[in-house]
């Protein structure tokens, strides 16, 4: 759903948006449970002139989320 809506949005097809605009975390987040995705409201917000507070939100879950991924060589 998320990448038909991007895909729709930028004019391409879902699988060049899930590829090409979309972070992995952010896809792994939309099959969680809504209890999950609730726990976003928790993030620390960072301050950052201009941005909505779930922009700031989900900067900081996609910064935590690289920081968790698995190192690879």
């Amino acid at each position: 759903m998320l990448a038909c809506a991007a895909a729709e949005r930028l004019f391409n097809t879902p699988a060049v948006s899930r590829k090409s605009y979309m972070h992995p975390a952010l896809l792994d987040l939309a099959g969680q449970s809504g209890e999950t995705r609730a726990a976003l409201s928790s993030l620390p917000c960072p301050e950052i002139a201009d941005l909505r507070i779930s922009e700031r939100r989900l900067i900081e879950f996609l910064g935590s989320a690289s920081e968790n991924a698995p190192k690879t060589p």
